[in-house]
Formats: structure tokens, C-alpha cells, sequence
């Protein structure tokens, strides 16, 4: 295949349809976001108003207690005093008048009657001037206090009201922006799951990375049944192709437990191809199994092998992969020796 070819098309009908289900969600999700929005920015000049209105009945509660103060009571006070004046001049007429009239019924000018009528006018000026002056105690000694007392109460409920205000406004506000920030995560999750699906939709096509041989993979174990092909039905993380990357080969090598202690990561080795018996290629061990393979237990339940892998390090992209090969692993390197044939090594008097 080259690369960007498609490999796989998974059915994607069920997917398809959540998606539609999910969109409708999302856009729910945003409708109940922007209604959230729109019911904090109602609240909040809501409770402005009642912030304001609150604020208005203490400014006019001092307004109220300076003006009874400065204006009211003066006025009450000056009227009163008014009236006490007027009494007492009108009590010194009275009494001018009953003296003249005293006067003259002593030289018989006046009767009797005249003089009567002047002594109760008399009286009666004397009782007007002892009201006004009882209404003046009274306001003064009662009246100017309870009045100073209910306004500056109605000043301190005024007050209490605006902080009650204020809480509830405040309590109010966090409430509605709870709400939206609840109803903004929940958008935003719903969308997010959206856009998952969305994903998952596109990787229902699945292609090529890059230029090679697709192989297609084989059930976990013979005989499984399990086949790749048009309709058939697969599970959750199996395995469908596989695309391997032959600019890079590794080959797998069971060393025996005799063995296995001399062999180490970056160990160089020696690879030999059956399909190429002319030409060795170098690699170098990069992993050594920690337990042993279980695997060739079945055959030789007492033999015991470590798998063991080699990389190696040319390039052989014109090799496919599960080619036969072999593999030397350099476990002893001697550096500065000398070397004899085979047939030049004999044994002198014996062996020994």
C-alpha cells in the first residue's frame, strides 16, 4: 500500500446515530448556558434596584431625623411659645380691663354683671396661658424625645434593612453564578464528548501511515475462528492489520539457561539470513527476557529458554518479515591475539 491509502472502514452507523443524539444535548446544554447567563444578569440589576431602594430609605431616614430636628421641633416649639405669649398679654389686658371695670362699678359706672364677665375673661386667659405652658412641658419632656426615638429606630431599621439587602443580594448573585458555572461545565463536557465522537468517527478509516506490506492479523490462538474480512464482527483492542515498518528488523533468539548469563543488552551480534547465506548483517542485543519462555515448555518441559532480542542495525527493506535467520551473539570479544587453523592444534605425549 502507499501511504494515506485506506486500509479499514469500521461500520459506524451505531456511532453516527449518538453523535445525532449528542448534538442535541450539546445544544440543550448551550440553550440552559445562555438562559443561565441571561437569569444572572436579570438578577444582578434586580438586586441593584433593591440595593439602591434600600440605600434611598436610609439616606431619606437621616433626612427625616435632621429635619424633625432642625425644622419640625424648632417650628412646633416656636408656635407654642407663641401661644404662651399671646395668653400672657392678652391675661394683662384681661386684668387692665378688670381693674377699670372695678373702677367704675366701685363709682357705679359699671354693674355688677360687667364686672363678672371681665373676672371670668380674666380666668379664661389664665388657663390658656397654663395650657400653653403644659403643652410646652409636655412637648419638650415627651413628645420632642419619642419623636427623636422612633426616627432614629426607623434610622437603624433602615440601615439593618440595607445590610439584610446587600447579604441576600450578594447570597442571590452567587447563587445564579453557581448555576451558570454549572451550566457552563456542563456545556463544555457535552461538547467535549461531542468532539470524542467526532474523533471516533473519523478513526472508524483507518490509513495507511506509511508506504509497506499490510499484513492481516491472525486469531490469539489456532484455530479461533476469528477471520478479517467484510462484515465480520470484532472486539474491543483486536487486532485487525498489521503494517510493519521494515526500515527497522528484529529478530527473536531463545538462549539457553547454561547461556543466558553471558548475554547482556548492548552486546554486539552477527545476523545471517537463509535467503541471503552470502551476506551477514551486525545488530546488537537491545532486551533479554527476565522469566523464561513458556512456550517451548510444551515440547521440552525441562528445557529452558530465555527469548532474547536482537536489532539490527542496516537497513533491509527489501527483506519481508518471518524470513528464517540466525543469530550470533558476540559474548566475548579478545583484542591483540594470535590465531592458528583447526587442523595445526594436536595433542604432544597425551593428552592432558
Amino acid at each position: 500500500v502507499k501511504q494515506g491509502d485506506l486500509l479499514v472502514e469500521l461500520d459506524s452507523s451505531g456511532l453516527k446515530e449518538k453523535i445525532s443524539n449528542q448534538e442535541v444535548t450539546v445544544q440543550n446544554a448551550e440553550g440552559a448556558y445562555g438562559r443561565a447567563k441571561e437569569d444572572l444578569e436579570i438578577q444582578k440589576l434586580t438586586m441593584d434596584a433593591s440595593v439602591k431602594d434600600a440605600a434611598l430609605k436610609v439616606e431619606f431616614s437621616i433626612s427625616d431625623l435632621e429635619k424633625y430636628k432642625e425644622g419640625d421641633w424648632p417650628q412646633t416649639l416656636r408656635a407654642v411659645e407663641g401661644r404662651i405669649t399671646i395668653a400672657q398679654e392678652e391675661i394683662q389686658r384681661a386684668q387692665d380691663r378688670l381693674n377699670w371695670t372695678k373702677t367704675l362699678e366701685a363709682k357705679g359706672y359699671a354693674t355688677k354683671d360687667e364686672l363678672k364677665a371681665d373676672t371670668l375673661t380674666m380666668k379664661r386667659q389664665e388657663i390658656a396661658v397654663a395650657q400653653a405652658e403644659e403643652e410646652m412641658r409636655l412637648a419638650t419632656k415627651y413628645t420632642y424625645p419619642k419623636s427623636v426615638r422612633q426616627l432614629e429606630a426607623a434610622q437603624d431599621t433602615a440601615r439593618l434593612s440595607l445590610l439584610q439587602v446587600r447579604q441576600r443580594a450578594a447570597s442571590t448573585i452567587k447563587s445564579y453564578e453557581t448555576d451558570v458555572t454549572s451550566k457552563l461545565n456542563t456545556f463544555e463536557l457535552q461538547r467535549d464528548r461531542l468532539a470524542e465522537m467526532k474523533k471516533q468517527l473519523e478513526l472508524t478509516k483507518i490509513y495507511a501511515p506509511q508506504e509497506g506490506l499490510v499484513v492481516y492479523a491472525t486469531g490469539s490462538s489456532s484455530g479461533s475462528g476469528i477471520l478479517i474480512e467484510q462484515g465480520a464482527s470484532i472486539r474491543q483492542k483486536q487486532d485487525l492489520i498489521k503494517l510493519p515498518d521494515v526500515t527497522q528488523m528484529m529478530i527473536e533468539i531463545r538462549v539457553h539457561e547454561s547461556h543466558v548469563r553471558q548475554v547482556k543488552p548492548n552486546l554486539g551480534a552477527y545476523v545471517t539470513i537463509d535467503s541471503l547465506p552470502d551476506k551477514q548483517f551486525t545488530g546488537i542485543v537491545k532486551k533479554v527476557a527476565v522469566l523464561p519462555d513458556t512456550s517451548s515448555r510444551f515440547y521440552n518441559p525441562n528445557m529452558k529458554v530465555y527469548t532474547t532480542e536482537v536489532w539490527i542495525n542496516e537497513s533491509l527493506s527489501d527483506i519481508k518479515p518471518g524470513v528464517s535467520r540466525r543469530a550470533e551473539v558476540e559474548v566475548t570479544n579478545l583484542q591483540s591475539v594470535h590465531t592458528v587453523p583447526i587442523q595445526a592444534d594436536t595433542t604432544v605425549k597425551g593428552p592432558k
